[in-house]
């Protein structure tokens, strides 16, 4: 619901088991990471709060902007 009420589309990984979360060591949920087309982490974000979903969105908008660098 969150990507499509944003018009965003995009690949959402769930961690349904919680295998990723333990082998990071992260404890606290929802925790929100939003990777680059580089492959590198651009945001980061733990728990709640109330505009939340804006900084998600805002920063998924960015990822999507920026432009790999060629190599």
């Amino acid at each position: 619901q969150f990507l499509e009420t944003r018009h965003l589309e995009m690949k959402v990984a769930f961690d349904a088991d919680q295998s990723v979360g333990l082998s990071y060591d992260l404890d606290r949920i929802p925790n929100t990471i939003v990777i680059g087309r580089d492959g590198m982490i651009v945001f980061v974000k733990t728990g709640l709060s109330a505009d939340g979903d804006d900084q998600i969105a805002e920063a998924v908008r960015k990822a999507l902007a920026e432009v790999p660098e060629a190599e």
